[in-house]
């Protein structure tokens, strides 16, 4: 069954207005009718009868329809409004239509009436969908705009040209500019120094190929370590990027430390050896330690600082590694017995000292 059309009548002659029903309930629309047939009748019926449609005569006494659609426009934008009279002019059906009218049609020419309503309830309802979907994409806009500004990464959004489409304020302290400003800006004109840098071409590549790339790269227009999330889809690109400048300095002083370190342990001329507290079992043992005790590398791995004690002095060295292990002290000097290879037994100063934890 059709939705039922709430219709309002407008016009004073009741033999018109009962021909106009008669017309469209025999073209089998599923109608309501509300005739009005002055100007209090008519805001009555605005206010009371709600309707779908309004269908004016042009002239009534100290009414017409150019005021009808006037206030019609006024109180209810959006309604259809068919003027259906008798001979007009040309000049005024114009004049009617600019002034918001959808249609007119003349009395003697009924025949177009259904069509004519059907076909301004088809535009109003694709202009509500288009009005409904414009009105759910901007606040599908706003929220995604507000969970960008929200996130703790630089965004920006380019088209598949690109074409910069979005910038978050996060990205735009990054790159010292202004979101607004690059809005619409095409990235290689607006960082024409960047050309040569991977963070460029791996954002053509991830749109061409359509493939998410992750990339850490020294970005040298900005002096900074920059690491790039790249997502593509049909209509871009989306790029979260973070500073991590101070990371890299970290990871540089840790590596330069251990480099010191490595430098100190395998070149210094005294016996220098790693092995874990908790199985004794040596870790690494320098080429001084090598030389003195005459085991080699691979004969050291495979044993225990134990194995290099005479039995008797076993239980003072776990003694002092348990005051490490409790932090009741930093390391433990002294002057032990060791055993080389070749059974000597040597006395040695040894500083024995638990490592830095990374």
């Amino acid at each position: 069954m059709k939705e039922l059309l709430k219709i309002l009548i407008l016009e004073d002659s009741p033999t018109d207005a009962e021909i106009i029903q008669r017309f469209l309930v025999k073209n089998k629309l599923n109608c309501e009718f509300a005739v009005a047939n002055n100007k209090e009748t008519y805001l009555l019926a605005l206010d009371q009868f709600h309707p779908d449609i309004i269908l004016a005569d042009h002239s009534l006494p100290q009414f017409n329809s150019v005021d009808a659609l006037a206030i019609a426009r006024q109180r209810f934008p959006g309604i259809p409004f068919i003027m259906v009279t008798g001979t007009v002019s040309e000049e005024f059906a114009a004049d009617i239509m600019k002034s918001g009218a959808d249609d007119y049609i003349l009395k003697d020419r009924l025949t177009r009436l259904p069509a004519a309503i059907d076909a301004i309830l088809r535009q109003r309802k694709t202009e509500r969908e288009k009005l409904e979907a414009t009105q759910k994409l901007k606040r599908s806009e706003e929220n995604y705009r507000a969970i960008m500004e929200r996130v703790s990464d630089g965004f920006v959004a380019l088209d598949k040209e690109g074409h910069y489409t979005y910038v978050n304020k996060k990205a735009g302290d990054i790159m010292h500019r202004k979101p607004k400003e690059l809005i619409g800006k095409y990235i290689r004109t607006e960082f024409p120094e960047a050309i040569s840098q991977d963070f460029y071409y791996t954002s053509l590549k991830a749109i061409k190929e359509q493939q998410y790339i992750h990339k850490e790269e020294y970005y040298r227009p900005f002096h900074i370590w920059l690491e790039s999330h790249f997502y593509p889809s049909p209509d871009g690109l989306s790029i979260f990027f973070k500073d991590i400048t101070e990371r890299k300095k970290a990871e540089k002083a840790i590596i330069e430390s251990e480099e010191k370190y490595r430098n100190l342990f395998f070149k210094s001329p005294l016996p220098k050896w790693i092995y874990d507290y908790e199985t004794l079992r040596f870790l690494d043992v320098n080429d001084a330690a090598i030389l003195q005790y005459g085991y080699s590398r691979e004969e050291f791995l495979r044993m225990t600082i134990k194995d290099i004690r005479p039995k008797e002095d076993i239980g003072p060295l776990l003694d002092d590694i348990k005051k490490i292990q409790a932090g009741l002290t930093d390391s433990q000097q002294g002057h032990w017995r060791h055993l080389k290879k070749n059974v000597q037994v040597i006395t040695v100063e040894t500083n024995l000292c638990k490592l830095p934890q990374k």
